[in-house]
């Protein structure tokens, strides 16, 4: 990708990456909640550290506020990115929130046990919750950062009015792909690893959705790897069909070439667009 962005278009004649970002000032003040990550610095002997979580988007719409801004938001359902940094690399999990006004909800993060097996170089499982600062009552439970990892998973609805969801690939060398994740916090059940390989998502799978408001978590990258994760709120309408469609290349935000996946959900027997297009960044450039 940087080869490639090397001798590719100049800066000026790249498009302006539509970033559609979550506007903070224009939520009523009245009645709502709040919330926000958190920041605190670690030390232990020596050895000093900070633990960061944050709020990365809602329903569809990129948070860009500072780590423990109190972000105002309505009442009522909403899809919601949040997530931890691990150093430079952040670590995303979309979920559910279901907001009462005049609450303040902050997210929280817990280290999962160290075992033998993660000290020899297998993945650690972490969590990430929603809290009332009030009580520390956690409103959304932990939720691994770990499909595999996961206590339990979306149950399909079975009734004859259910819709269905899937996500998309494409094959240009590299295999790009945008799936469903996790629906209302809920992880999808992956595929099951083999010795060849670790569990995954089962990419392409049309999912069964109950009519109504969901928060669907949609995670994206190349290959095998993830690139990153995505939250909308989705009013899905009796026996539709919903297909996540995205697009990825080089695009203009400032003054700087950055790498995007864009992402938008399409009716897959329509084509209509049913939300639409967000440019999300990636990775900056330096040519």
């Amino acid at each position: 990708m940087l080869l490639v962005a090397a001798c590719g278009p100049k800066l000026e004649e790249l498009s302006p990456a539509n970033l559609n970002v979550y506007p903070v000032k224009q939520v009523a003040a009245k009645e709502h909640a709040t919330i926000q990550g958190s920041f605190e610095d670690t030390s232990v002997l020596i050895w000093k550290s900070s633990r960061a979580t944050y709020v990365g988007a809602i329903d569809g719409q990129i948070e860009t506020s500072a780590v423990d801004a109190s972000i105002p938001i309505a009442p009522g359902p909403h899809a919601v990115l949040i997530g931890y940094w691990v150093g430079a690399k952040q670590i995303p999990v979309p979920v559910r929130l279901d907001a009462e006004a005049g609450k303040k909800y902050i997210v929280v993060e817990e280290d999962g046990p160290t075992t033998m097996d993660n000290l020899l170089d297998s993945q650690k499982a972490n969590y990430l919750s929603i809290v009332d600062q009030a009580t520390g009552e956690a409103v959304v439970p932990k939720i691994s950062d770990m499909q595999s990892e996961a206590s339990s998973y979306y149950v399909e609805p079975t009734e004859d009015d259910s819709a269905t969801i899937r996500g998309s690939k494409k094959t240009n060398v590299d295999v790009y792909r945008a799936y469903v994740v996790t629906v209302d916090g809920k992880y999808v059940k992956p595929l099951p690893g083999s010795f060849m390989s670790a569990p995954h998502p089962d990419y392409e799978a049309a999912l069964r959705l109950a009519p109504g408001l969901h928060a669907i978590g949609v995670g994206f990258g190349v290959n095998m790897n993830q690139s990153g994760a995505f939250a909308y709120l989705l009013d899905v309408k009796p026996s539709a069909h919903y297909v996540v469609r995205f697009d990825h290349g080089v695009q203009r935000i400032g003054d700087q070439k950055w790498w995007t996946y864009t992402l938008w959900l399409e009716d897959e027997k329509t084509g209509a667009v049913v939300i639409p297009k967000t440019d999300l960044p990636l990775q900056k450039l330096p040519f």
